[in-house]
């Protein structure tokens, strides 16, 4: 199980690049299974299940700018790509497909819109080491 963080994010809903990334923070973890049975003598047996990269969003839209994009529970983000830097070649995270299960919305001055937006991968992913 790892944490991540990083500060620029290249994602698209639908045919629409979203833009205006403020963060993302990333954490891998893996299901608990009870593999315990009479020969473990009382002693645990847990192994590893499934993998799961849970994470959450901060995002800071212009709307005068550039279009307002709906990002609410329910959404899917597709090619859900989490950079480390805006230099890296290869994202931190690679996520083909990304499920929005609760988010946040709120305004500011300036035609500034936010969203807090938190989700789950929804099958395989591709982490990449970041040395």
């Amino acid at each position: 199980m790892s944490t991540i963080s990083g500060a620029y994010l290249s994602a698209t809903i639908g045919n629409s690049t979203i833009e205006g990334v403020m963060g993302w923070k990333a954490r891998e973890t893996v299901a608990r299974l009870d593999g315990q049975t009479g020969v473990h003598a009382g002693y645990t047996a847990d192994d590893f299940g499934s993998k799961t990269l849970n994470v959450d969003l901060q995002l800071v839209m212009d709307i005068t700018s550039t279009p307002y994009l709906l990002i609410s529970p329910g959404t899917t983000i597709t090619n859900l790509k989490l950079y480390r830097n805006a230099t890296d070649t290869d994202p931190a995270f690679l996520v083909p497909t990304f499920k929005v299960f609760d988010a946040d919305q709120g305004a500011t001055v300036k035609d500034k819109f936010s969203i807090t937006a938190s989700g789950s991968s929804y099958g395989s992913y591709t982490a990449n080491d970041p040395s």
